[in-house]
C-alpha cells in the first residue's frame, strides 16, 4: 500500500466517479482547489463514531475551504443513514457514499477503519491518518491552515534531513 501512497503523493489522486447516499454522482476532481479529506469509516466501528463530531466541527471551522468524502463500509444503508442523522453528518462540504464492493477501500489500500487521507488543493496526498484523529486539536487546525495556504511546508520531500 506504500506504492499507492507514493503514487497519490507524486501524481495526485486518481479521479474516480462516486455516488453519494442521495444518488448523486460526483468525482474527486470536483473538489480541486479545496483541501480534501477522504475518510473511510462505518457506523459499527466505535473509533469512527468517536471521531465524527470533531470532523463535522472541522468542516464548519474551515467554511467551504475543506471537503470531506466519507466512504462507509456499513452492512446496510439503514445503519448508515441512521448514523448520519444521529450525528448530523450530512453537512455542506461533506459527501457521504456507501460502498458494498470495497472498490475504493482497495484503491486506497485501506487496512482498518477509520482511515483518513488528506489531500491539498492540487489533490496531492499530504498525510495518511490511520486510526482516530481528534480533529479539534489546535495543531490539527494549524496543519489545515498550512495545507490550504502553504502545503509545501508539509511535504516530506522539502525536508532536507529526510534525504541524508
Amino acid at each position: 500500500s506504500s506504492r499507492i501512497l507514493d503514487e497519490f503523493e507524486s501524481n495526485g489522486l486518481k479521479d474516480f466517479e462516486l455516488t453519494d447516499t442521495k444518488g448523486q454522482k460526483f468525482n474527486f476532481s470536483d473538489f480541486k482547489g479545496k483541501g480534501l479529506i477522504v475518510n473511510f469509516w462505518a457506523s459499527w466501528c466505535e473509533p469512527c463514531v468517536e471521531e465524527v463530531p470533531s470532523l463535522v466541527r472541522l468542516i464548519k471551522k474551515f467554511e467551504g475551504e475543506l471537503q470531506i468524502v466519507a466512504i462507509s463500509a456499513d452492512y446496510t444503508k439503514e445503519d448508515l443513514l441512521a448514523f448520519v442523522d444521529a450525528f448530523n453528518f450530512d453537512q455542506p462540504n461533506i459527501r457521504i457514499t456507501w460502498e458494498t464492493d470495497r472498490k475504493m477501500a482497495k484503491a486506497f489500500g485501506v487496512q482498518a477503519l477509520p482511515e483518513s487521507y488528506i489531500f491539498d488543493r492540487d489533490q496531492k496526498l499530504i498525510r495518511k491518518v490511520a486510526g482516530v484523529e481528534d480533529w479539534d486539536l489546535p495543531e490539527v487546525h494549524q496543519f489545515f491552515n498550512l495545507l490550504l495556504n502553504d502545503p509545501d511546508r508539509l511535504r516530506p520531500s522539502t525536508d532536507a534531513s529526510a534525504h541524508q
